[in-house]
């Protein structure tokens, strides 16, 4: 079902671009990366062995930097277009959220953080995760390379954050300790986690809109601080006062 899902987004994104403004495709390759859950979910089983602590920072320090350093998407978008001859991005104005073929070159970076949270077995593990952290490396020197040596703030964030997940995948034993007590006090978000995926876009929407004050490194620190205060609060306040009383209220 899962390629037949893959087949039909990107028959509908060829012949029917304009059809509900896009929405089959991605609705299709959305579903697609949801059956690729289910299955990781049915048919693998958890062995306690393959866990580690240091492979799940490492993994979520990479996966934060595939939203700029963004040759994955880049090299499958490369490969779509000499093979179709046509471009498949359907994204309307201001709907960041749609999905496009390229982006199902993150579903192996999906794919192994599920496997490395839940504990699954992987084959060629080492080899995988390898591969998928030199990747974006090609975007990294490229991105130097047009800066001049002198790249943006958010760049050099990106770039501390891919560093460091390069550190906890080669030194896990070393990290092991330390990457289990920042997991450990990760857990507690868990409580608030939808109210986070509620609020954040649209929290992140209004910041960007505020153009007068940016444009330095200060300011990109001082947005981003308002950024992440706003969102820790409002989700606590969603998950932690509003939805209790309203859970009260009804009864």
């Amino acid at each position: 079902m899962a390629i037949a899902m893959v087949m039909l987004g990107t028959i509908a994104a060829y012949f029917f671009p304009g059809f509900a403004k896009g929405l089959l495709p991605t609705y299709a390759f959305g579903f697609t990366f949801w059956l690729c859950g289910l299955i990781l979910a049915r048919y693998s089983r958890p062995d306690e062995s393959t866990v580690s602590y240091a492979s799940m920072v490492g993994i979520i320090l990479l996966f934060l930097t595939l939203g700029v350093l963004d040759s994955p998407p880049a090299l499958l978008h490369r490969v779509q277009l000499f093979l179709l001859r046509k471009d498949l991005t359907i994204v309307p104005a201001g709907q960041d959220a749609y999905l496009a073929f390229r982006d199902f070159a993150f579903l192996p970076y999906c794919a192994v953080m599920v496997a490395i949270f839940a504990g699954i077995k992987l084959k060629f593990r080492k080899a995988l995760i390898a591969f998928m952290t030199l990747l974006p490396a090609l975007s990294l020197v490229h991105y130097m390379k047009a800066e001049d040596g002198h790249p943006p703030v958010a760049l050099l964030f990106t770039a501390l954050f891919y560093a460091l997940s390069i550190v906890f995948f080669l030194f896990p034993a070393r990290l092991e300790q330390f990457s289990k007590r920042i997991i450990k006090g990760l857990v507690p978000l868990g409580s608030i986690s939808y109210g986070l995926y509620i609020v954040h876009f649209p929290l992140l929407c209004l910041i960007l809109s505020f153009s007068a004050f940016s444009g330095s490194g200060l300011t990109y620190c001082v947005r981003l601080a308002v950024f992440l205060l706003l969102t820790f609060s409002a989700a606590y306040f969603l998950e932690k006062v509003y939805q209790p009383r309203v859970r009260k209220a009804i009864g």
